[in-house]
């Protein structure tokens, strides 16, 4: 009975399969046709399927703008505007296409906007679209505005745009078009024409004067020839007036004082010739005049440095040879720019004989008499030229070659007589009766702040002088004067975002300063209550997450890509409800994703990190594809159909067994992270593995065979049934049991290793900027060390970790530190050198002091210092090194030294070769900055060090300055050129100290003119007085322009460490 019951239900089950498998191969039930689309207008049935078509040649749409192309009703697409065309008011039509910052890529437009009969504007500012422009949208009647900037078009001007009458709006900048630009186009009825950023090679077109545009911009092309002297009649209206790194020639047009409403003129990087008219002085409301980079000569016009609104006036890279009081009060504000000049009497002028060569060669402007003409009325200005016409016009000369032998000669001794008349003149500073001493408001003392510790480079035109009218400095936008929007994108700053700078623009809703080079962490941003928007990608911020972030809760937009940052994620991200964006790929992030689930995020990228196991499966992550969590080879789960293997090493993928230890020279860029499984821990796991599935096996069995017993059970007596299934309970039990155990180990595992974990984590040692915490107290104490060197305040040690992670220890002798140098003191000091982040410094990563015991750890160097690269060992002398070794070993401790001076405002203090080690590459970095506050003056005992010292620093016991460091350097570059340590420098003129390098060098002369070039910059930097010395941003300028010379010639291909 039992056994028919068995054949039974077999032969159902397979009844049952038979008929799965006969009903899989039954044919599918063809599916209704789709129903046609009902479109609310015959316009919109017309102008449907371009857009599929189009939506069908996108390759990325990272926005996700075109899920929302879907449908009838075209309307509600993202992007797209309907309304009423001007030929029938009561149809509806496709009005206006906005793709603005949509970031969406396609092959080309056409067939796309050239098959919109009724578009009449259309702007896909910033996308990434190529190809060229059809001519058929010359067939569009009512297309009147068409921004297409920020692209990637290329071709030749589009030329059918010639023959849209409905067209006031064009905005082609930021492509690559190439070629001319038609002449027509600047008579056409446009209010708006933005060229700017192509590849536009003409000389620039005589009926310029006769437009009406309103708002104009050529800068950045290749527009060539003279700016017509009629430009006022077309531009009188422009604020700005932007003719910049173009090829312009010619003479300046005395008619630009016409320009009244202009606010910038800029046609810096050019070849513009001649004087400076008078005329400008007439452009009262001008706050940025820019003719930096041409050939222009004479003096610099009294009555234009006085115009009451000039914030920035940048007149190097030129060859003026005079300026006047006013005009000298502006350079000690830091308004007027006269570098590389021929002004014989200011810091870093060109050569006398690259000026004497310059007015060598005649030089004559038309209308001469006119650039000395005031065309309005300036009381303090009754005299248009107040100096000698020599000077204003720099001798022409039209005559034969006696002549002109005759005028090289009259330019020599006019050049030499101005030196003794510059020099011999009192300088008159500017009278300042009228001016007032007003606090500048506090939104603008903030972005001021800013300023100084971001724009390192002097990119942005923020002044005191400007301070009244803040909300018209560039990126910023403001609301009944407060700033509510501060954007700054791609403008390389390379400084740092302070702390207490923009925190305090309460009401601001937009941050970007997306594109730059920004570099620290990132600051408390919890005061900034009504943030909507963050965006601080492409930068180099580094440090952990910044936690104040999860505080704001308006945040809709939160970009922290393509940084540095590390450490894990705050699950507080959850907290933040209205999130809507939020981008962190490319950086270091590590451990696990929070468990997000805000219902209106739509932008979600967390891939190329470091991050760590199962991604939470809430419904939002569900939303996101693979690409979003990319490169994360440690995730898993089943948001990533990317299986969790529990059998995986109990630590965690990032925590694998190293490699067989290597040599002991280990670079100290390779940042070792986890523990080091040992052997016998290698094989207890494969012991444990081993246990388990033998107990997963003998489960198995133990289960078949009870099975087994009870079919064979259905046979006998019913009266045995009992003990049979007693016998099959205990063996189920017993598996149970193993499976516990088994179980159990696991959990004990996991623990122990969270253990581990928590003990990683530092007690007292402080680490820096957000690092990650590698290593213990416990640890460090317990690394091998082995002693580098004594300094001045105390030891250096190399110590190699249980973790085989290498790393540099200063233990600083409390015997040598000031006396007042407490705890706080110390902590508050440590904290804010712990923050500098750069290529040219050994970072600081972590800090210990407890009682007189004060520890600082640093990355390990292991190409050794500056000193022995120069010096050599003591059983071999070195030679001095290579040319081009010195100039690029130079600029890399210019570079750390300026961003020092510049983005903290602190001193390095203790500049020497010994404290300047060589990275992995051979690059300069500089160690033992900023610690000189604490040292005590009188343990230095070394004559090199000593000889280091300013001597305001030697005589008076000063404290460090920055201009202190610039002398320290020059000393430096002297080492680097000679070989030869400070302490054997002699005190020379700078005649016999070329001929001593030259000697030190054993050169034949072939490198005279590099070695004074570099000696200038060492001399200057030597000065006895601090006032006369440069700063150290100038120096790096100054060296930046020698290794423009030397690239010229083609000499900057030998090593770094070549002697």
């Amino acid at each position: 009975m039992s056994c028919t019951s068995i054949i039974l239900a077999i032969v159902t089950f397979s009844a049952i399969l038979t008929l799965g498998d006969e009903s899989s191969n039954t044919p599918p039930v063809p599916q209704p046709t789709p129903a046609p689309l009902l479109l609310v207008d015959q316009r919109l049935s017309v102008v449907f399927p371009v857009i599929q078509k189009f939506k069908n040649i996108i390759t990325s749409d990272p926005l996700g703008v075109t899920k929302s192309w879907t449908g009838p009703d075209i309307c509600k697409y993202k992007g797209f505007y309907c309304d009423n065309p001007p030929d029938n008011k009561t149809a509806i039509a496709l009005a206006s296409i906005d793709f603005n910052g949509f970031q969406l890529s396609a092959p080309s437009l056409d067939g796309f906007l050239d098959q919109l009969p009724d578009i009449g504007l259309f702007h896909a500012n910033s996308n990434f679209f190529t190809g060229t422009i059809s001519p058929n949208i010359a067939k569009l009647p009512y297309l009147y505005e068409l921004d297409i900037s920020n692209n990637l078009f290329s071709g030749s001007f589009p030329n059918a745009i010639l023959g849209m009458n409905s067209l006031n709006f064009l905005d082609i900048r930021f492509n690559l078009f190439a070629g001319s630009v038609p002449p027509q186009l600047f008579t056409k009825d446009l209010d708006v024409l933005f060229l700017n950023n192509n590849h536009f090679m003409q000389r620039l077109p005589d009926n310029l004067e006769k437009s009406h545009i309103i708002l104009l911009t050529l800068a950045n092309n290749k527009f060539f020839g003279p700016i017509p002297r009629g430009i006022y009649k077309a531009l009188s209206t422009l604020t700005e007036v932007l003719f910049l790194n173009n090829l312009l020639s010619g003479c300046l047009p005395y008619e630009l004082g016409f320009l009244k409403e202009a606010v910038v003129f800029d046609a810096g990087n050019n070849r513009l010739t001649g004087p400076i008219p008078f005329s400008l002085g007439c452009l009262g409301k001008l706050e940025v005049l820019n003719f930096a980079g041409n050939l222009l000569h004479g003096m610099v016009p009294e009555v234009v440095c006085a115009l009451g609104n000039l914030a920035n006036l940048s007149l190097s890279d030129n060859y003026f040879i005079h300026v006047g009081p006013i005009c000298r009060g502006l350079i000690r504000k830091g308004v007027l720019d006269l570098r590389k000049n021929c002004i014989p009497d200011l810091p870093f002028q060109r050569t006398v004989f690259k000026c004497a060569a310059f007015f060598a060669k005649p030089r004559h402007c038309p209308y001469m008499p006119t650039y000395g003409f005031l065309p309005c009325w300036l009381p303090h200005f009754s005299s248009p030229s107040p100096y000698p016409l020599t000077i204003l016009f720099s001798f022409p000369c039209q005559q034969t070659s006696s002549v002109c032998c005759s005028h090289f000669l009259h330019n020599a001794v006019f050049f030499l007589s101005l030196f003794c008349l510059t020099t011999s003149s009192p300088d008159h500073p500017p009278s300042n009766s009228s001016s007032r001493n007003v606090e500048p408001p506090s939104e603008a003392l903030a972005l001021l702040a800013f300023k100084s510790k971001a724009d390192l480079h002097d990119k942005l035109p923020f002044s005191p002088n400007t301070s009244s009218s803040y909300c018209k400095w560039q990126g910023v936008e403001c609301q009944h004067g407060k700033v509510v929007r501060f954007v700054l994108q791609g403008l390389n700053l390379s400084g740092v975002f302070a702390p207490n700078t923009l925190t305090r623009l309460d009401q601001l809703r937009v941050l970007s300063l997306q594109n730059n080079s920004l570099t620290g962490a990132i600051p408390d941003l919890s005061g900034l209550d009504n943030l909507k928007a963050v965006f601080l990608d492409h930068n180099s911020f580094a440090g952990s997450f910044p936690p104040s972030v999860t505080s704001l809760h308006r945040l809709k937009t939160l970009d922290l890509s393509y940084n540095n940052l590390t450490g894990s994620l705050p699950v507080s991200l959850t907290n933040l409800d209205r999130l809507y964006y939020l981008r962190l790929d490319s950086n270091r992030f590590n451990g696990s994703i929070p468990p997000l689930n805000q219902s209106s995020l739509r932008v979600f990228n967390v891939s190329r990190n470091s991050l760590t196991g199962a991604v939470p499966a809430t419904p939002t992550l569900h939303r996101f594809g693979t690409t979003s969590y990319s490169w994360n080879p440690g995730l898993c789960g089943e948001v990533i159909r990317q299986q969790c293997n529990p059998t995986l090493p109990f630590f965690g993928p990032s925590i694998t067994p190293p490699p067989p230890p290597p040599p002991p020279t280990i670079a100290a860029s390779q940042q070792l992270q986890g523990v080091e499984l040992t052997r016998a821990r290698t094989s207890q796991v494969k012991h444990r593995r081993t246990a388990l599935i033998i107990g997963f096996s003998a489960g198995f069995f133990v289960l078949i065979g009870s099975v087994l017993c009870f079919m064979m059970t259905m046979k006998k007596q019913k009266k045995r049934l009992a003990p049979a299934a007693a016998s099959d309970y205990a063996a189920a039990a017993e598996a149970a049991d193993l499976m516990r155990i088994e179980q159990n180990e696991l959990e004990e595992k996991v623990k122990r290793v969270q253990g581990m974990q928590m003990a990683g984590k530092s007690g007292n040692l402080v680490f820096c900027a957000g690092e990650s915490q590698l290593y213990t107290l416990d640890q460090l104490m317990r690394a091998s060390a082995e002693l580098l060197g004594k300094g001045t305040i105390g030891s250096t040690y190399k110590a190699v970790l249980d973790n085989r992670l290498i790393v540099c220890v200063k233990r600083l002798d409390a015997g040598k530190l000031a006396v007042e140098t407490n705890k706080e003191v110390f902590e508050r000091h440590m904290d804010s050198v712990g923050g500098l982040r750069h290529p040219n410094l050994v970072p600081l990563r972590a800090y210990f002091q407890a009682g007189d015991e004060r520890l600082l750890v640093y990355d390990y160097q292991a190409n050794g210092s500056l000193f022995s690269l120069i010096h050599g060992t003591k059983s071999a002398r070195a030679k001095p090194l290579h040319w081009t070794s010195c100039l690029k070993i130079a600029e890399d401790v210019a570079q750390g030294l300026s961003y020092i001076h510049q983005a903290w405002r602190l001193v390095h203090g203790n500049l020497k070769s010994s404290n300047v080690l060589l990275g992995s590459d051979f690059e300069a970095c500089l160690t033992d900055y900023c610690l000189s506050v604490f040292a005590n003056p009188s343990n230095d005992d070394d004559p090199n060090s000593a000889a280091y010292k300013a001597p305001e620093i030697r005589k008076l016991n000063h404290e460090a300055t920055s201009k202190s460091d610039v002398y320290s350097f020059g000393i430096l570059l002297l080492e680097l050129l000679t070989g030869k340590p400070p302490s054997q420098h002699p005190y020379l003129v700078p005649d016999d100290l070329i001929n001593w390098v030259r000697s030190a060098r054993d050169e034949d002369g072939g490198e005279d003119n590099r070695l004074v070039m570099l000696l200038e910059v060492a001399i200057g930097c030597s000065a006895t007085s601090p006032e006369q010395r440069p700063t150290m941003w100038q120096v790096l300028k100054m060296i930046q322009e020698i290794k423009e010379v030397v690239m010229q010639d083609g000499e900057m291909d030998a090593p770094t460490g070549a002697p």
